[in-house]
């Protein structure tokens, strides 16, 4: 791991192994997005701000289901497994 000056929180449990610096990264440019998306809404045009709000409540919607879903990552691999056991035989 590269020296750095301080320590990375710890990684949510995930079903596959994700180095921590990759991780923090990918929220790092999902923050960078959401806050240019958050400003795209701030300071849109009247005619333009329904469109540009639309958009900004998609991404929150989806940056809260990605985080339910890694928190959730083992319940939700264990119920596919168990859904899908019959069709590939686990």
């Amino acid at each position: 791991m590269p020296p750095l000056p301080f320590n990375l929180p710890p990684v949510p449990p995930l079903p596959f192994y994700i180095h921590p610096l990759v991780f923090w990264t990918i929220v790092l440019i999902v923050g960078i997005i959401f806050a240019i998306t958050f400003m795209r809404f701030l300071f849109a045009p009247a005619e333009e701000k329904s469109s540009a709000l639309v958009i900004f409540i998609l991404m929150v919607v989806g940056v809260v289901l990605i985080y339910l879903a890694a928190l959730n990552a083992p319940q939700i691999v264990y119920q596919f497994k168990r859904l899908t056991a019959p069709i590939f035989r686990w």
